[in-house]
């Protein structure tokens, strides 16, 4: 029986509080995250999985999270996929939408903004290359050269 329920905060799944009455009497709680990870190519159907912990405040384990990533993006087709990736393609997607570099560093739990400057440079530079294009096409609209 479920006792509390919220959406998760990227809107992509759902938290639930749940609370288990054994036999016994004894009263279990535990949270039940469900995440929604994509659409099956081949029905349509969306791509869901739960991960659950055993009491309320504790951590998954390791190989609760790592086992379920498996099993999703060899499902996906992407098996070659290592979870660390997600970590990257984080950092990435943060920066180019844009999030400053102080606020990934500290996302990430970098030391310093320059090694997160270092790894994810590369990016940077595209959105140097962005902006420059934006500013030429509005120095053309503005000056009439368009």
């Amino acid at each position: 029986m479920a006792r509390a329920k919220a959406k998760a905060a990227n809107g992509l799944g759902s938290i639930r509080k749940q609370t288990v009455k054994r036999k016994s009497g004894k009263i279990y709680e535990y949270w039940e995250v469900r995440i929604t990870l994509g659409v099956d190519p081949e029905t349509g159907k969306q791509i869901q999985k739960t991960l659950t912990g055993k009491t309320q405040g504790e951590r998954l384990s390791y190989r609760t999270v790592y086992d379920c990533f498996k099993r999703v993006v060899k499902k996906m087709g992407a098996s070659e996929l290592r979870f660390h990736d997600l970590r990257h393609t984080y950092a990435v997607i943060s920066i180019k939408n844009g999030d400053d570099i102080k606020t990934v560093q500290n996302n990430l739990g970098h030391a310093t903004a320059s090694f997160t400057l270092d790894v994810y440079g590369h990016v940077t530079d595209q959105m140097k290359r962005d902006s420059s294009s934006r500013m030429e096409s509005f120095i053309q609209g503005i000056s009439g050269l368009r």
